[in-house]
Parts: structure tokens; C-alpha cells; sequence
């Protein structure tokens, strides 16, 4: 006969409790849920490529890459520092991948101001080139929404030119698997604001910097 220590009993209840608690507000149903990001009604061309030429720098955005556990159709939930949870019956009704690559775009042109996102399907040969990696996208045993992860921006010639950390968090409002993806859309809309503002500063920093090199020129050819 199997002995259940204590301690093992206890982690046992921590962890179905926790599911319990995160599956609450999923209709009390044991079919299945389907979940998509808010705001996934933008196509991924929303802006045409006559459009991307209104700045003189475009960016192009590759899909975003998620790690393997991330990379799945069920929602992932961390149980504790160490474990981690797919969800069998509460899954992504399209790819997550897909998803937040669509949803970045749509964030990130939405602020841009010093350049601009090159719609799917253009010329991106001259673009730069945005490639984001994703290793957290999941709720958090204290109640947390969490992405996590890094940026780099490449020129044309494929030379790194900028990169950083992603790191959000965002409280879940109550329990249960629309809560967490809510607050998952959240945190990602608030990186890809962050993200949109380095963008900004870095490209503005840069025009100064070639305006500044003209302007040198001009003087020296005087």
C-alpha cells in the first residue's frame, strides 16, 4: 500500500486547489473552453503598404516565438516556482503565436510616430527587422498575469541595433480562465506600448543623429 506523507498530501491539495480556484469563473462546465486575446478583430494588413511609406524608417515584425511548454493549445498556469500547468479543457482558439504577433502590430503602429510596421505580405528587404521571444505567458500562482521575455531590432543587413528585456505583470481581477486571459492581454498591450516607446526613442535619436551629420556636411562643403 502507497504511503501519502504530509507533505505530500499538502502539495497535492495546494496544487488541485489552485486549479480549482483558476477554473471558477469557466462556467462550472467540464466541455471545452476556447479563449482569444481582446481586440483580435484587426486584420493583420491594417495598413497598406502606401501607408508604411509616411515615415523613413518601416519595421518588419516576425512571429513571436514562445517556448515549447508556451507554444501548445491550452493555457498554461504555474502552480509553484518550479511547475507548471497546460490546461486540457481552457484553450486558445487560434494560434497564441499568431495572436500576439498580430496583436504587437496592431499596438506598435498604433504608436508609432517615428516609423512604421510594414503590413504582412510587402517588401521587407530595406525594413528592420523586430524578433521577439517569449519564455512567460501564463498566469501565476499569486494571482498574477505574467509575460516575460526579450526583443531585438536588426537592420536590413541583419545587424543588431537595439534589443531589451520584456517583463509585465498584471493582477488578475477575480478567478477563473477569462479573468487570466484578460489580464494576459493586458500585460502584453503594456509591453507592446513599452516596446513601441524604445522604438520611438531610438529612431528619433537616430534622425537627430544623421540631421546633425548632414548638417556637418553641409557646413564642411561650404
Amino acid at each position: 500500500m502507497k504511503t501519502i506523507t504530509m507533505n505530500g498530501w499538502m502539495k497535492a491539495a495546494t496544487t488541485a486547489s489552485l486549479l480549482a480556484v483558476l477554473a471558477g469563473c469557466g462556467g462550472g462546465s467540464a466541455g471545452l473552453h476556447y479563449y482569444n486575446l481582446p481586440n483580435l478583430q484587426q486584420p493583420s494588413n491594417y495598413i497598406t503598404s502606401a501607408g508604411a511609406t509616411r515615415n523613413p524608417v518601416a519595421i518588419s515584425i516576425s512571429p513571436v516565438q514562445l517556448s515549447s511548454f508556451l507554444d501548445g493549445t491550452g493555457i498554461v498556469y504555474q502552480l509553484s516556482p518550479v511547475e507548471f500547468n497546460e490546461a486540457q479543457l481552457n484553450l486558445w482558439a487560434n494560434d497564441i503565436s499568431d495572436q500576439l504577433t498580430s496583436t504587437l502590430a496592431h499596438t506598435l503602429q498604433q504608436g508609432a510616430g517615428a516609423y512604421s510596421v510594414l503590413p504582412e505580405g510587402a517588401d521587407v528587404s530595406r525594413a528592420d527587422h523586430l524578433n521577439v521571444q517569449l519564455d512567460r505567458f501564463q498566469g501565476r500562482y499569486d494571482g498574477m498575469a505574467v509575460v516575460h521575455g526579450s526583443y531585438q531590432l536588426f537592420d536590413p543587413d541583419q545587424h543588431l541595433i537595439l534589443q531589451g528585456p520584456i517583463n509585465q505583470t498584471v493582477g488578475l481581477d477575480h478567478d477563473g480562465y477569462p479573468a487570466l486571459v484578460t489580464a494576459l492581454s493586458k500585460a502584453w498591450q503594456q509591453a507592446g506600448d513599452t516596446l513601441s516607446d524604445r522604438l520611438s526613442s531610438h529612431f528619433r535619436e537616430q534622425a537627430t543623429h544623421e540631421q546633425a551629420d548632414t548638417g556637418s556636411l553641409s557646413s564642411t562643403g561650404k
